[in-house]
């Protein structure tokens, strides 16, 4: 599957987007990590809190995540692109109960500590990871949800498409 990253400087901590010294960040498509998923009230800013989120794209400098959350999401239930993870599945992927990954929500978010809080420890960066099958069911899914309805896709982040991108 091929997701566009942005090509631009990241706008916010400048100076901390670039020669963090990667090669390739230590999480790939298919794992769920921390992050500081930014708000949707300041969305170019890390939130002060860690969510757990899902790697959709990643590259030295960026990464594209989709958020999860433990609360249902009951307005948006049946939709395509919310996927709902059992308390035993969630086990399985490091997770301690149930939780949904809602592909509507997505950060676009440069690959640094601020933003990634494990990068000073690569060995604890990644909290589950999912199987072939399911990271290919995923990204159908994303394909969906991008395909058909991206105008109504939440894009958070510093490094988000503006406009008509």
């Amino acid at each position: 599957m091929r997701y566009r990253m942005p090509g631009r400087h990241c706008t916010y901590l400048l100076d901390k987007c670039h020669g963090y010294g990667m090669t390739s960040p230590p999480f790939h498509v298919g794992d769920f990590v921390w992050c500081a998923f930014p708000e949707s009230e300041n969305p170019a800013r890390p939130s002060r809190h860690h969510h757990v989120s899902y790697i959709l794209a990643a590259s030295a400098e960026q990464a594209i995540v989709a958020y999860t959350t433990s609360q249902p999401l009951r307005h948006v239930a049946g939709r395509p692109g919310v996927i709902h993870f059992s308390a035993e599945h969630a086990a399985n992927l490091g997770q301690t109960r149930e939780f949904w990954l809602h592909l509507w929500r997505v950060g676009h978010l440069p690959v640094t500590p601020v933003w990634f809080p494990g990068l000073s420890d690569p060995a604890n960066v990644v909290v589950g990871r999912v199987s072939q099958t399911m990271r290919r069911e995923l990204e159908a899914k994303t394909k969906e949800v991008f395909s058909r309805h991206r105008p109504e896709t939440e894009q958070l982040g510093p490094l988000r498409p503006r406009g008509g991108e």
